[in-house]
C-alpha cells in the first residue's frame, strides 16, 4: 500500500490549523497516512496562519486542472463537494487526471422535495420565522419556490458533477437510501456508486475503562443557534429530568449565549450545582468529559451526522435524540443498544427520554465498551479511511 497516495481536497479556503485536521477532509487526510499512505489535504489560496505542513494550498485554476492533478501522482482523490454543481470544474479535472475520485456529502437524508415533502415544507417556515421575522411566510414560500423551480433546474449540472465521481460516500445508511430514491439527480450508472461512508471521527475520542462512568448527562452545541440546536427545548427538558432526581450532573460545553447565562443564574441552588455551563474547551478536553459520562443529549431540530454524537458513543456514551425526522442520521446511533429516541417532540417527552436512559444504565442496560468497540469499528478514521480503499481494492481492508 505504501505506494498509493491518496490526496483530500476542499475547494474552499477554510482554516487549515488543527481544527481542520481532526474532522472531516483533513481528519480523512491524517487516517490515510496512520494507515501508511502517503497523503496530504489540498485546498485554495490564500496561506493561512497556522496551517500545518499536510495542507497543500494552490490557486483555484489549479484545482480545475487535470495537469496540475496528474503532477502530483495520487491514485486517488477524497473530494468534500456537499454535491454542490459549482464544483463540477474540479470533479472532472481530477477524474480526467486518471485519479480515483471518491465524492464525499456529510449530509442528512433531507432530499427536498422528494423526501417527506410535508415536514420538511414545515422546516422552511420554522427556519425563516427565526432568521426573517415577521417577513418569515414571504422568505419561506420564496424558498419552497426555489425549491420547486431553479432547485430543480440545478439538478442536470448536480447530476454531471456527481457523474464524474467512481464513488459517492454517504455518512449515513438513512442517506444512502434517500439518495437512491430521488428521480432525476443521479443517472442509474452513478446511483450503482453509492456507498456508505461514515463521518470520520478521530481516534481519540474512545472509550477509556480506566476512566469510571459517572452519572454525568453532556452536551455539545453553538447554543446560540435557537433554530437548529433549540437550547431553550434542553434547558426545559433538563429542568424537568432534576425536578424528578438528584443523581445526574449535566456538563453543557459550547458558546454559551446570554440568556442561557441567565438562565443558569436563576435556577433553584438545587439545580446551579448539578448544571455546569463549560464553554469552549480543548478538543482532548471534550474526550475525556464524554468518557466519563454516561449520556450525551441531541435536541437539535435537524443534523446531518452531529458530530458530537457520534465522537460520544465512541467514548461509550449512549445518545438521547428529539424526535424529530430530520434526525435519521443521529437517531441511528441509538442502535445496539446506544440510546433512546424521544416518543414526541416536546422537552416533557425529551425529559422522559433521559430518564429512560439513566435508567438502563442503572439496571446495567448500557455497557460503555460494548458501545465504544461497536461505534469505533464504524466511525473511527483510519477504519473509514480503510473501507474507502477496500471500495478499489478489496485487499486494503486487511
Amino acid at each position: 500500500m505504501n505506494n498509493k497516495k491518496w490526496f483530500t481536497c476542499t475547494p474552499v479556503p477554510f482554516k487549515g490549523d488543527h481544527t481542520f485536521f481532526y474532522r472531516d477532509s483533513g481528519l480523512f487526510c491524517k487516517a490515510f497516512q496512520e494507515i501508511g499512505i502517503e497523503s496530504k489535504a489540498v485546498m485554495p489560496l490564500p496561506v493561512q496562519e497556522g496551517d500545518w505542513p499536510d495542507l497543500i494550498r494552490t490557486e483555484y485554476k489549479n484545482l480545475e486542472s487535470k495537469d496540475w492533478w496528474r503532477s502530483l501522482g495520487v491514485t486517488g482523490v477524497l473530494l468534500y463537494s456537499w454535491g454542490a454543481s459549482r464544483y463540477t470544474s474540479v470533479a472532472r479535472a481530477i477524474h480526467q487526471s486518471g485519479a480515483k475520485l471518491v465524492i464525499y456529502m456529510d449530509t442528512g437524508s433531507a432530499v427536498y422535495p422528494w423526501e417527506d415533502w410535508m415536514s420538511r415544507t414545515k422546516l422552511f417556515f420554522r427556519v425563516a420565522k427565526f432568521r426573517h421575522g415577521r417577513w418569515y411566510p414571504v422568505h419561506a414560500l420564496a424558498s419552497i419556490l426555489w425549491a420547486h423551480t431553479l432547485g430543480l433546474a440545478n439538478y442536470p449540472r448536480r447530476r454531471a458533477h456527481l457523474g464524474y465521481a467512481d464513488i459517492i460516500g454517504l455518512p449515513t445508511p438513512h442517506a444512502v437510501e434517500a439518495y437512491k430514491r430521488v428521480p432525476f439527480l443521479l443517472s442509474d450508472n452513478s446511483k450503482k456508486r453509492i456507498r456508505f461512508v461514515p463521518c470520520p471521527i478521530a481516534w481519540h475520542f474512545r472509550y477509556n475503562s480506566e476512566i469510571t462512568k459517572e452519572p454525568r448527562i453532556i452536551a455539545v452545541g453553538r447554543w446560540y443557534d435557537e433554530e437548529q440546536k433549540r437550547p431553550r427545548f434542553m434547558m426545559k427538558a433538563i429542568e424537568l429530568v432534576c425536578q424528578q432526581n438528584d443523581l445526574y450532573v449535566f456538563d453543557i460545553f459550547g458558546n454559551i449565549p446570554d440568556f442561557m447565562q441567565h438562565w443558569h443564574k436563576n435556577l433553584p441552588e438545587s439545580q446551579k450545582t448539578r448544571i455546569v455551563l463549560h464553554g469552549i474547551v480543548p478538543n482532548q478536553l471534550l474526550a475525556e468529559y464524554y468518557q466519563k459520562a454516561k449520556i450525551c443529549l441531541c435536541p437539535s431540530m435537524h443534523e446531518g451526522t452531529h458530530l458530537a454524537s457520534a465522537e460520544a458513543i465512541c467514548c461509550g456514551c449512549s445518545v438521547v435524540v428529539a424526535h424529530t425526522p430530520f434526525l435519521q442520521g443521529v437517531q441511528w446511533y441509538t442502535s445496539e443498544n446506544s440510546g433512546t429516541i424521544a416518543q414526541e417532540d416536546t422537552p416533557a417527552a425529551f425529559a422522559a427520554a433521559i430518564e429512560e436512559e439513566m435508567h438502563y444504565w442503572a439496571i446495567g442496560k448500557r455497557d460503555p465498551t460494548q458501545v465504544s468497540d461497536r461505534w469505533c469499528s464504524q466511525l473511527h478514521a483510519t477504519n473509514t479511511a480503510r473501507k474507502i480503499l477496500a471500495f478499489f481494492e478489496p485487499s486494503a481492508s486487511n
